[in-house]
């Protein structure tokens, strides 16, 4: 691969990095597809805690049982990006980024319910 041989591990694309962004403020959906492999084997969620009605509110992340296969790399709050500890409560409109294998997909977003 061409990519080897000149040392580069990946590449970006503005195009694509743009409608990523756009789609975050325009989309209806509470959770949104950031970055997913190639071969669709994961891919990083960014979820938001619309409602306090949301199973994962005020909880936290130590109580919350992640399904096998999900890592919580983030929290956005406000305008702070937050690196999750233990003993950080899940607040309403929080967004949480998380890296997925995609076979444990369904199981996320069932975690976070229906009102998410």
């Amino acid at each position: 691969d061409i990519g080897d041989l000149l040392g580069i591990q990946g590449i970006v694309s503005p195009r694509l990095v743009t409608g990523n962004e756009l789609t975050r403020y325009v989309t209806p959906d509470p959770y949104l597809v950031l970055w997913e492999l190639p071969n669709k084997a994961a891919l990083m969620m960014q979820i938001r805690l619309q409602a306090e009605s949301s199973p994962l509110y005020g909880k936290t992340v130590r109580e919350i049982e992640w399904p096998r296969g999900v890592l919580l790399i983030g929290i956005e709050r406000a305008q702070d990006t937050i690196v999750p500890s233990p003993d950080d409560v899940l607040q309403r409109n929080d967004s949480l980024i998380l890296l997925v294998l995609s076979s444990a997909r369904p199981q996320v977003l069932e975690l976070f319910g229906p009102s998410m």
